[in-house]
C-alpha cells in the first residue's frame, strides 16, 4: 500500500510516501536511548511505542489504537483499515490485539517533550 500525505511542519510542506518498509528502516535508525529510556542496542523498538505511535499519526494520518498486555498499554497505528505496529519487534512473542481506540492525549502522558522532539527530527533526518 502507497498513500502520499502532505505534512505540515514548521510553516515547510513535505510530500512524505507511506512504505511500510521504508518507516520500519527510518524508524529503527531514528530510535535511541533519547527517544525512549528502555532502549537497547539489542532491541531498538523497546519503550518506543508512545513516540512512534504519535509520530505515525501527525505524519500520516489514521488513528491510534491500544491493546492491554501483561506490562501495560501497548501503542500502534491504524491507517487506511490497516493496523501498522512499528514497535512489534520488541515483543519475543506474538500480539493478541485488542485494537481499542486511542488517542494522542493517552499516548503523550508516557512520552516527554524531549523524547517526541528528537524522534522527530531524526526521522525527519533519516526518511529522505
Amino acid at each position: 500500500m502507497r498513500l502520499m500525505r502532505d505534512v505540515m511542519r514548521r510553516r515547510a510542506v513535505f510530500l512524505m510516501e507511506f512504505s511500510e518498509q521504508k518507516i520500519r528502516s527510518v524508524l529503527a535508525r531514528s530510535w535511541s536511548s533519547q527517544t525512549a529510556i528502555q532502549w537497547q542496542p539489542d532491541n531498538p523498538a523497546l519503550g518506543q511505542c508512545n513516540a512512534t505511535a504519535i509520530l505515525i499519526k501527525e505524519l500520516f494520518g489514521g488513528r491510534i489504537l491500544k491493546t492491554r498486555y501483561q506490562e501495560g498499554t501497548h501503542f500502534y497505528n491504524e491507517i487506511d483499515d490497516c493496523r501498522y505496529d512499528f514497535t512489534d519487534s520488541q515483543f519475543t512473542s506474538q500480539i493478541a490485539y485488542d485494537d481499542l481506540q486511542s488517542s494522542s492525549d493517552e499516548v503523550a502522558r508516557g512520552v516527554t517533550k524531549t523524547e517526541m522532539e528528537t524522534l522527530r527530527n531524526a526521522f525527519r533526518t533519516f526518511y529522505q
